[in-house]
Formats: C-alpha cells, structure tokens, sequence
C-alpha cells in the first residue's frame, strides 16, 4: 500500500503501541462461559414467555358457542373480559389452553447454570449466603483465593505494559532534557475488597515492637503515603 504522508519522528525510542493481555490466551474473563451465559439466559426469556402466554391463554369451550355469528361473539368475548363471567349449558364445559411449566425442574437448572457460570470463571458470587458479615478475614481470603489468582495474573500483565508506557515516556522526556530513571517510578495496585478493620488494629498492634512504622502504615488500605501520615502523626 502507498503511503503519501511524510513521516515525522516521535522520539519516544520504540514503537509506541502498548498491548495490555487480560490473559495469556487474550481472551474476556466470561469469554468461554458464553454458553451458559446464553442458556442462562434463553431459560429466564423462556421462563417470562410462559408468564406472558398464560395470561394469553386460549379459552376452549366444550358443548356450546359464545354466540351464532361473529359478532355476537366477538359481544360475548369482550363481556367475558370485562365481567369475567360466562353462562355454559349443563353439559357444556370451558377451560383455557396453555403449557405448564414445572417451576421446580427450571428452578434447579437455573442455579445449577448460575453455579458453573461462577465456578468455571474463578469468580465468586458475592450475593451468596457464605458470604457472611461475620466470616473472619482468612476464611475470606480462601473464598476469594481464585479470584485473587486472577487478579495477580492481570495486575502482572498490566505491569508489562506500564513499564513499557513509563519507558516511552522517560525516552520522550529525555529528548528534553529530563532526566528519569524509568526504573523508579512503581505501579502500585489496590483491591476494592471489603477489610476488617478490627482484625487489621490487632494485627499492627501485636506487631508494633517488631515492625517498622513505616510497614506497619502499609497494611493500612487507607493510608496512601506511609512517609507523609508519619509526619502527620509527629
């Protein structure tokens, strides 16, 4: 392919195009768990469509006419919506015409797909009943120990391609005259997940005499800077 534009120079030292990997085989976390996600989903649409079909249901009646010609019944129909009352001869019957459903069968098919949606993803349902507010933080941690073997994969990928983002900055700022050691400067993550604070104060407070301050200060999820709340405290 020709290319007309002229090229300019960007003077950040490699090719600047960072690639972030969710995984190694680059895929979604939920990527292979399409399939029950849509199984999952046609059961509820199904489910909802019995729902809105039995309201719709078709009226049979057995031995008797609703009226002689269209419009009579077509009168009749309409009465029988508004009054919900119908006048049958003794022999005549009436019934509607719809598909049950077993609720039960369905139920346990749909949890048993919720389960392998969660199971086979490492991710752990947070609305389930073992999680409770009262759990200790190592049983919390086992719950979520698939989870968090993700998480690491991700944040070690993610690093990749922010030391990379760092050094193309570093070689851009060179070019000014700014000198940065690219290697000094560390991504830090943080977890969103709930702590328990009070299991945390007794930690650092049986530590005290045995750690420093300063890495007692970052156990504490919210102290930023360790440095800074020690010149706070002075």
């Amino acid at each position: 392919q020709l290319v007309t534009e002229t090229p300019e120079p960007h003077y950040f030292g490699a090719v600047p195009i960072i690639e972030y990997l969710n995984n190694k085989e680059g895929q979604g976390d939920f990527e292979q768990q399409i399939p029950l996600i849509d199984a999952y989903n046609k059961l509820m649409s199904d489910r909802v469509n019995d729902k809105e079909q039995f309201i719709d249901a078709i009226l049979v009646i057995y031995g008797a006419l609703l009226g002689d010609d269209e419009e009579e019944t077509k009168k009749a129909a309409k009465e029988l919506r508004e009054e919900k009352l119908l006048e049958l001869p003794e022999d005549a019957k009436a019934e509607y015409l719809s598909r049950q459903m077993e609720e039960a069968g369905v139920e346990i098919l749909r949890k048993a797909l919720k389960e392998d949606i969660y199971t086979f993803s490492h991710v752990p349902n947070l609305s389930d009943e073992n999680f409770v507010g009262n759990a200790s933080g190592v049983a919390m941690e086992y719950k979520l120990l698939g989870l968090e073997m993700l998480t690491k994969i991700k944040e070690r990928n993610y690093k990749k391609g922010i030391r990379k983002r760092i050094k193309l900055y570093c070689n851009f700022l060179g070019m000014k005259a700014i000198a940065i050691d690219a290697g000094s400067i560390v991504a830090t993550f943080s977890r969103s997940l709930p702590k328990n604070l009070q299991e945390l104060a007794s930690i650092l407070y049986n530590l005290k005499d045995m750690v420093s301050q300063r890495t007692l200060l970052k156990l504490l999820p919210f102290v930023e800077d360790p440095d800074n709340e020690i010149e706070e405290v002075k």
